[in-house]
């Protein structure tokens, strides 16, 4: 289990699909148990790149427009 600093939080940013199950899990599990306005936030950027964040939202944008 990880354990943090009290009053940090932990973001989680990029793709992590391709992480193996289990570390997914801890990543998602302590971003989950952060709290809602840390001191510090300590950010885990992985696989991320801003070409593929924008796309990625251009994407969820246009299913949403899709969908209504």
């Amino acid at each position: 289990m990880f354990r943090k600093p009290r009053g940090s939080g932990i973001k989680i940013i990029g793709d992590i699909s391709a992480l193996p199950e289990d570390i997914v899990k801890i990543l998602t599990d302590a971003e989950n148990a952060s709290p809602a306005n840390p001191v510090f936030t300590l950010v885990f950027a992985i696989n991320y790149g801003g070409r593929r964040e924008i796309v990625s939202a251009v994407n969820r944008a246009v299913e949403r427009s899709q969908g209504q």
